[in-house]
């Protein structure tokens, strides 16, 4: 067989290498605009240097003003105190490190501590069983169930307990009430109803100020629990804070919802 004749490749650059020329070009220019559109901000650069120089473990020279203090019993700080003579031999070193002092006390079990820590322990129990009586009221957001230290929240929202402007009591709400007197019946502690309303100012023929209108609401409640729990008159009382103890801010729709709100409170 004879060879096939080469084929003569055609003089210049191939055809596609000018439009992948041109798509790169253009490909360059949409960069260069992002660019030229993106504005550094200074802080916020200073604070990602800042970041991952503590990430990548830059440490910073600290100047120590104190000499640190341990947690240990034994006092680092100490002086001898003036001895006195005594019938015996015995010299005896005194310290008054302030830790020294505290970890003793705990160790010796103070009745004092001993007592903030049961009333601690008894509060996070009485909150979970106020929530779980409430679990259906709290999925509705008719309720909110918060445990603090040796306070229990209970927060009545917006419209839940009354209409806007009115005092009187919605009877779907009486249910609500009914579950919280027989969980408060059994526990410890003084219970106090506070109303808060939000800033805007009232002012008709029932109520002359957001104090008489946050006042008479949290009485309503007051005489509702009292109602359905007799017993808890010895240690219940309301209050009116108007709009002196707002939650969220005032300036939208919806904080100034959040603020208008009836709490029961129970301390221990």
């Amino acid at each position: 067989m004879a060879d096939a004749p080469e084929k003569k490749c055609p003089a210049g650059l191939p055809a596609w290498l000018a439009t992948f020329g041109d798509l790169m070009s253009l490909l360059l220019c949409f960069f260069v605009l992002l660019l030229s559109f993106a504005t550094i901000d200074a802080k916020k650069m200073k604070k990602v240097v800042a970041g991952m120089d503590k990430a990548f473990g830059v440490q910073n020279e600290v100047i120590a003003h104190n000499t640190p203090m341990g947690t240990s019993i034994i006092a680092l700080k100490w002086s001898p105190n003036v001895t006195k003579k005594t019938t015996k031999d015995v010299v005896r070193q005194e310290t008054t490190s302030v830790i020294s002092k505290k970890i003793l006390s705990q160790k010796s079990g103070s009745d004092g501590e001993s007592d903030n820590d049961e009333k601690a322990k008894q509060t996070q129990e009485d909150t979970k069983k106020i929530k779980k009586s409430l679990k259906l009221e709290s999925f509705l957001r008719q309720v909110e169930v918060h445990g603090s230290e040796n306070i229990i929240f209970i927060r009545l929202k917006d419209k839940a307990a009354f209409q806007t402007g009115k005092a009187r009591l919605n009877r779907a709400i009486f249910g609500t009430l009914k579950k919280v007197a027989k969980n408060l019946a059994k526990m410890e502690g003084r219970i106090q109803v506070i109303g808060h309303t939000d800033d805007i100012p009232i002012s008709n023929d029932e109520f002359s100020s957001n104090w008489e209108l946050s006042s008479i609401r949290a009485t309503a409640v007051l005489h509702k629990l009292m109602e359905y729990e007799p017993d808890l008159a010895d240690r219940i009382q309301a209050e009116g804070h108007a709009d002196v103890d707002p939650i969220e801010d005032n300036q939208n729709s919806m904080g100034r919802s959040a603020n208008r709100r009836v709490e029961i409170i129970l301390k221990k």
